[in-house]
């Protein structure tokens, strides 16, 4: 990635703010019965925008203390947000599948989130690395859940 203290490269300043957005994929508010498809995606849709509204306040890390400083309050917005949003929102039967996949999604997203904070904390540039690959892997199978969906802005076009 980079030396610890130095700024992120524009692609990788980039890259982390599609990450977060990409892990709105599974927001929604909670519902007692299941939702018709367009109430779904457009639930997910509103959740995403306000959780890119957080991070957006918080601001993107562009270094490794930034990180470690930035980190913990994005995390805690996704597991307010997205997390929570995501196990209480019921899919419509034809995309109960794939709201189960992206809740599964959304917790490695969390755990992997919560590792990459860790990896800065202690300056470990090569785990961070490794967590950054895992995520984008985790955000592209997001990201095609998403756009399947119907929840626009959920993803990165």
């Amino acid at each position: 990635m980079r030396e610890v203290g130095k700024s992120l490269s524009p692609a990788r300043t980039t890259a982390w703010a599609l990450l977060l957005a990409v892990l709105a994929t599974v927001v929604g508010c909670g519902s007692e019965a299941p939702l018709t498809k367009k109430e779904y995606a457009t639930r997910l849709s509103a959740a995403c925008e306000a959780f890119a509204a957080r991070e957006q306040t918080i601001g993107d890390p562009s270094t490794l203390p930034d990180l470690v400083a930035k980190g913990p309050r994005i995390l805690s917005a996704f597991e307010e947000t997205i997390l929570a949003e995501a196990r209480g929102l019921e899919a419509p039967n034809d995309l109960a599948d794939r709201a189960t996949r992206l809740v599964e999604l959304a917790e490695r997203q969390r755990d992997a989130l919560a590792a990459l904070i860790d990896a800065a904390r202690v300056g470990d540039v090569a785990r961070v690395q490794t967590l950054t690959s895992t995520n984008a892997a985790i955000n592209g199978e997001a990201d095609a859940i998403a756009r399947a969906i119907g929840a626009a802005r959920c993803t990165r076009e």
